[in-house]
């Protein structure tokens, strides 16, 4: 669940999100928590399913449901977390692979081979193993304590 303290600052937002493996989309409102430090929120004006997560869905990746897909789009830069330097909010921004930003792969410049990229986007993971914290009404993700192992 979102803590009481991110939670007042959470925001609404529709999430294509799989129920279970093998069935269809289900378009929900879910709450979605603060950026962290190093983070922005991003009001998403475009988006979609891509093939990745058609095979994800698909049982081809061992993805627990509930999962929300789709992590290409594009949007508006809403929030920036206090860390953030070389985005600002108004700022027009376009979203693929996420990357942990700390790999090797990432240290080098390939972020698109970045080793966390699966738990960062399938998992619901941020990369320090923390929860991102989404939740429907009553029914809230519980963060874990300790999440999926990070380089």
């Amino acid at each position: 669940m979102i803590d009481s303290e991110r939670k007042e600052n959470a925001m609404q937002a529709q999430a294509a999100v799989m129920r279970e493996p093998r069935k269809r989309w289900s378009m929900e409102s879910v709450e979605v928590a603060e950026p962290d430090p190093n983070e922005v929120r991003v009001r998403v004006v475009a988006s979609g399913i891509c093939q990745t997560d058609v095979h994800a869905r698909d049982g081809f990746f061992p993805i627990p449901c509930p999962a929300i897909y789709g992590h290409e789009g594009a949007g508006v830069v809403e929030h920036v977390g206090s860390a953030v330097t070389t985005l600002a909010p108004g700022d027009h921004v376009i979203m693929a692979n996420p990357s942990c930003g700390e790999c090797d792969d990432c240290r080098a410049g390939f972020e698109t081979y970045c080793v966390n990229a699966p738990t960062l986007k399938h998992l619901g993971f941020r990369s320090d193993g923390r929860s991102l914290g989404f939740r429907r009404g009553g029914e809230g993700r519980r963060p874990r304590q300790e999440g999926p192992p990070v380089d």
